[in-house]
C-alpha cells in the first residue's frame, strides 16, 4: 500500500553446483509514496561467474477509502417555499488531495417533509468512501390569518347561521378546507334576544401554527328583515382613528337617524346619541375620544333600515 515501507524480498536461488550463489539488484527502485508499477531486476551469480536475471514487478496501490465530514448541522430546518444554502463538506484522503466530493438527493421546497442529502468522496484510485447524511426538514412556521367579512344579521328565534361562512381562512401553505379542522369559534349568543353579539375566531394550521384572535359580530334583530342591513349609504373616516374622532358622511339625501349607538367588542352599549340628523355632503362629527383603544361597532337606525360599521381607535 502507498505510504508504507517496502521490504525488498529475498529471492531463493538454486544452482547445479554452487551452494551459495549471490544476487544483486542491477536495475530499478520503488517509491513507496507514489502510486505506480515498478520493476526490479535481480541478477544471480554463481562461483563460476554464471549469471541469471529475474524481473520483480512491484505495484504500489491505494486501497484506503476517503472520508467526508459535513460542515454545519446534521439537521437543517428550512421554511417551505424557502431556499437552502449548502454548507459543503471536508474530504480527507490518505493519498489523493483532490478526491472528488459528490452530493446526492433532492429537496422539494414546495412540500413539507424530511429530505436526505448524501455526501461521499471518490479518490483517483476509484476508492469510494462511506456516505454521510444530512437531514433537510422543510417546515411551515407561518401562522394563518382570518379575514372577517361583514356582520352577520339574523332574526330573533331563527336558525343559528354558520359562523364559518362569514370569514375567509388564509395561509401560506394550507388550503382553507385544510384549515377548517383547526378553526375555533367562541360565541355566547342568545338568538331569542335582539342585540349585537361578539364572535371570536382563531385557527391553528396542521403544522401547529396558531393565528391571532379575530373579532366579528352577529346582529340579532327583532322582526326586521336583515335585507335592510347596510342600506343607508353611510361611510366613516378616518378609520382607524388615532384621536377617537370620526366623520360620518352620507350619500344622497340628509338622514334623520332615529338612533346612533356604539357597542364595544363584546356587544356592550357604550354610547347612545339618540336621534340625530346627518347632513348629506357634510362632515358630521362622531366624538368617541373618551373611549379606550379598541374595536367598536357603530349602529345607525332610520326607521326599519339600519347600518353597522366597524370602528377602530388606535392611539
Amino acid at each position: 500500500p502507498v505510504g508504507t515501507s517496502f521490504v525488498l524480498p529475498t529471492p531463493i536461488i538454486t544452482d547445479n553446483y554452487d551452494q551459495a550463489p549471490t544476487f544483486s539488484i542491477s536495475n530499478g527502485s520503488v517509491d513507496e509514496n507514489l502510486i505506480g508499477t515498478y520493476y526490479l531486476t535481480y541478477t544471480a551469480v554463481d562461483q563460476s561467474n554464471n549469471s541469471s536475471d529475474f524481473v520483480l514487478e512491484v505495484i504500489v496501490t491505494d486501497r484506503v477509502k476517503p472520508s467526508v465530514t459535513i460542515f454545519g448541522n446534521d439537521t437543517v430546518i428550512v421554511d417551505v417555499f424557502g431556499t437552502y444554502d449548502e454548507a459543503g463538506a471536508l474530504v480527507s484522503d490518505n493519498y489523493d488531495p483532490n478526491a472528488a466530493l459528490s452530493i446526492i438527493g433532492q429537496i422539494d421546497f414546495t412540500q413539507l417533509g424530511d429530505y436526505e442529502l448524501g455526501y461521499f468522496a471518490t479518490d483517483l484510485s476509484g476508492n469510494i468512501g462511506d456516505t454521510v447524511y444530512r437531514l433537510i426538514r422543510v417546515v411551515d412556521r407561518v401562522a394563518p390569518t382570518i379575514e372577517v367579512h361583514a356582520p352577520i344579521y339574523v332574526l330573533t328565534n331563527s336558525n343559528v347561521p354558520s359562523f364559518a361562512d362569514s370569514i375567509s381562512l388564509n395561509d401560506n401553505y394550507y388550503s382553507a378546507s385544510e384549515l377548517l379542522a383547526g378553526l375555533v369559534i367562541n360565541q355566547n349568543i342568545n338568538i331569542g334576544i335582539p342585540g349585537i353579539y361578539p364572535i371570536s375566531y382563531q385557527v391553528t394550521d396542521p403544522s401547529g401554527n396558531t393565528s391571532g384572535t379575530y373579532q366579528g359580530i352577529l346582529v340579532v334583530q327583532a322582526g326586521l328583515s336583515t335585507n335592510n342591513a347596510g342600506s343607508l349609504g353611510i361611510s366613516v373616516y378616518p378609520n382607524p382613528s388615532a384621536s377617537g374622532i370620526f366623520n360620518i358622511k352620507v350619500s344622497g339625501n340628509d338622514l334623520n337617524a332615529s338612533s346612533i349607538k356604539v357597542y364595544d367588542a363584546v356587544g356592550k352599549e357604550v354610547k347612545n346619541f339618540k336621534s340625530t340628523q346627518i347632513i348629506a355632503g357634510a362632515e358630521n362629527t362622531l366624538d368617541l375620544s373618551n373611549l379606550a383603544v379598541g374595536t367598536y361597532y357603530l349602529r345607525i337606525d332610520q326607521g326599519n333600515d339600519f347600518q353597522i360599521i366597524k370602528l377602530v381607535i388606535n392611539r
